[in-house]
């Protein structure tokens, strides 16, 4: 696997485990591809679907549900 592409998983890898402990930084969720990926000339859409639940007053996300983001890297030549 690409050395950015391993980075990229592991990135989300920890946020999805902040988020699981209610820890999660919200900018940092939504830039989470962001840095890896800005390219001036592509542009990329992923359908991301984040699950929250509100306790103790708070949004708490606690998981999403997205496409195959590998399908849609590769089609844009990253990955």
């Amino acid at each position: 696997m690409d050395a950015q592409a391993r980075k990229l998983f592991e990135r989300y890898e920890r946020l999805f485990r902040k988020s699981l402990a209610g820890d999660a930084d919200m900018d940092e969720m939504t830039s989470v591809y962001a840095a890896a990926f800005i390219r001036p000339d592509v542009t990329i859409d992923f359908d991301v679907h984040y699950l929250v639940q509100k306790l103790a007053g708070e949004p708490k996300i606690f998981g999403w549900v997205s496409g195959d983001e590998q399908e849609v890297l590769r089609k844009h030549g990253i990955g």
